[in-house]
C-alpha cells in the first residue's frame, strides 16, 4: 500500500480528468442525440423482450466512456510497455463493431462475439500475455496440453465481453459493477505492486463515473453494445495481464471479480438448454429482469418503471459486490478462493431458482414461465417408503417414517410420538423392507416405548 499513498495525487489528478472528459461527451450526446443518424431506431427499443425502459435514450454512453478512458492512455503512452498497450488498443477492434451495432442496429450477435474472439485474439499475439494457470485442483495434469491456455485465454476474454453485454439491462447496473471491479483491480494491482495497471484502473473508474451520474438513476443514456463489450475486453485484459505480470495473483481471484456477469451468462445459457430454448434468443429472465418485475409487482403501479428499474439496480449491486469483496481478499490465496468461488455459485443458483419461482407465482397468466415452474426446489426432496405411516401397540402409537433423498441412496428410519424424549436413529439400510424389519426386531426385543425414547422392557423388568 505505500506505493498507493506515493502516488495518490497523481492517480487522483488522473481520475478527476478521465471523469471531466467523460461526463462532457456524455452530456454533449444528450444534448444533440437527434442529430445522429437513424436515431429515430431507439423508438422501437422500449418494446423489445429484454427493454426495462419506454422513453428513446441515446446508446452512444460507451463511446464517452472509451474516447475519455483512450485519451488518459494516450497520454501516459510513453510510460507504458507494448504488453500493457497492445490489449487495449485491441479494444478498438469490439468497439467500432459495438458502434456500428448502437448507431444502425444491424450487426448479428454472432458477428458481435466474433469480434470479440478477434480483439482477444491480437491482445494475445500483440503482447503474448494469456491465463497460465487456473489453481484448480489436478491442473498439473493439463499443463502439456498444447494450445489449452491459449483457447481458455479467447474465451475468457471474448465470453467476459459478452456477459458485460448480457447484464446490461437496468440503469447503473452494468456501469456502477464496472466501476466496483475496476476499483478491486486497482486494489489487486497496488497490493501486487503494480503501478501502471493501477494506473489504467483508475483512468477506467472516472470514464465510467462520469457516464454513470446520466445513467443512474435517470437513464438518460445507455453504454450500448460498444460499450458493454469494450467494458468486457479491457477488464477482461487488464486481469489477464495482472495475473501475467505477478504470478502470486490467482486466477481464482480474478474470476470472483467476473463472477456475477459470467455465472449469470452460464446460468442463462443452461436454462435455455435445459428447457429447449434457442441459446441466442433474448429473453426478461436474467435475475435482474426477475428482481425488476417482482419489484413491480410488489409496488403494484406506486412507482413508475424508472424509478424501479434505479431501484432494482440498488438491489444488485450488494449481490454483485460479495463475490468481488472475496477476490480482493484472497487474491493471492487460492485455497481460500477456491471454496469461496464454490459458495458463490451455489448462491447464485439458488437467488436464481428461488427468484424464478417467485416469479412464476406473481405472473401466473406468462406462458413463458411455464417451464419454470418445473423447476426443481432448492430443498432435497425425499423418497417415502409404503411402510411409513402410523403404528399402534400398547395404546401408544408412533409415527414411523422410511425416507430416503434419492433412488439410489440409502434408505432412513425415524420414529416420532408425541410427548416421547425420542431417540436417535443412526442405521442406514439398502431396503425399505430391511428399515421396516428392523424397526419390527426392535419392538420384539426392546418394546414400542424404547424406539421413542422410554425404557426398555429389560429395564421396566
Amino acid at each position: 500500500m505505500d506505493l498507493f499513498f506515493e502516488n495518490i495525487h497523481e492517480f487522483f489528478i488522473q481520475t478527476l480528468l478521465t471523469f471531466l472528459c467523460s461526463s462532457a461527451l456524455n452530456w454533449l450526446i444528450i444534448q444533440h442525440f437527434y442529430k445522429f443518424p437513424h436515431a429515430e431506431l431507439t423508438e422501437a427499443e422500449g418494446k423489445s423482450q429484454q427493454a426495462t425502459h419506454i422513453k428513446p435514450t441515446p446508446r452512444l454512453g460507451g463511446a464517452a466512456v472509451i474516447l475519455s478512458f483512450a485519451v488518459l492512455v494516450g497520454f501516459n503512452a510513453p510510460q507504458l510497455k507494448t504488453e500493457l498497450l497492445a490489449p487495449l488498443l485491441a479494444t478498438a477492434i469490439v468497439f467500432l463493431v459495438g458502434i456500428k451495432e448502437d448507431i444502425y442496429r444491424n450487426v448479428p450477435p454472432k458477428f458481435r462475439l466474433a469480434a470479440a474472439f478477434v480483439s482477444a485474439g491480437s491482445a494475445l499475439y500483440f503482447s503474448d500475455s494469456m491465463i497460465t494457470h487456473l489453481d484448480f485442483p489436478g491442473e498439473t495434469a493439463l499443463l502439456g496440453v498444447g494450445g489449452l491456455w491459449v483457447v481458455i485465454t479467447l474465451v475468457w476474454s471474448a465470453g467476459t465481453c459478452h456477459a458485460f453485454n448480457l447484464i446490461d439491462g437496468l440503469n447503473g447496473l452494468l456501469s456502477g459493477y464496472a466501476i466496483i471491479a475496476s476499483i478491486a483491480l486497482w486494489l489487486i494491482a497496488t497490493n501486487a505492486g503494480d503501478p501502471e495497471i493501477s494506473m489504467i484502473a483508475l483512468a477506467l473508474v472516472g470514464s465510467l463515473l462520469g457516464f454513470f451520474i446520466f445513467n443512474w438513476p435517470s437513464g438518460r443514456i445507455f453504454l450500448g453494445d460498444a460499450g458493454a463489450y469494450s467494458l468486457g475486453h479491457i477488464i477482461a485484459w487488464l486481469g489477464i495481464m495482472l495475473s501475467y505480470r505477478n504470478p502470486d495473483l490467482s486466477p481464482l481471484a480474478l474470476l470472483l471479480l467476473l463472477f456475477w456477469p459470467v455465472a449469470d451468462t452460464a446460468f442463462t445459457i443452461g436454462r435455455r438448454v435445459t428447457y429447449k430454448k434457442a441459446i441466442g434468443q433474448p429473453d426478461k429472465l436474467h435475475f435482474h429482469h426477475i428482481v425488476f418485475r417482482i419489484l413491480l409487482h410488489l409496488t403494484n403501479g406506486r412507482l413508475n418503471k424508472r424509478l424501479v428499474n434505479s431501484l432494482s439496480a440498488l438491489i444488485m449491486y450488494p449481490l454483485m459486490v460479495v463475490p468481488i469483496l472475496l477476490g480482493i481478499a484472497f487474491w493471492n490465496e487460492p485455497f481460500n478462493a477456491l471454496p469461496a468461488l464454490l459458495v458463490c455459485i451455489i448462491n447464485f443458483m439458488a437467488l436464481n431458482i428461488i427468484g424464478l419461482k417467485i416469479l412464476a407465482k406473481v405472473e401466473p397468466g406468462n406462458k413463458n414461465l411455464k417451464l419454470i415452474k418445473q423447476l426443481p426446489e432448492i430443498t432435497p426432496t425425499f423418497e417415502h417408503s409404503k411402510y411409513s405411516g402410523i403404528y399402534i401397540q400398547e395404546s401408544l402409537a408412533v409415527d414411523v417414517i422410511i425416507t430416503r433423498r434419492d433412488s439410489a441412496g440409502k434408505w432412513t428410519l425415524k420414529v416420532i410420538a408425541d410427548q416421547a424424549p425420542g431417540r436417535l436413529w443412526t442405521n442406514a439400510f439398502d431396503t425399505d423392507l430391511d428399515a421396516w424389519n428392523a424397526f419390527m426386531e426392535t419392538i420384539e426385543r426392546d418394546g414400542i416405548e424404547a424406539m421413542v425414547g422410554f425404557p426398555s422392557k429389560q429395564d421396566r423388568d
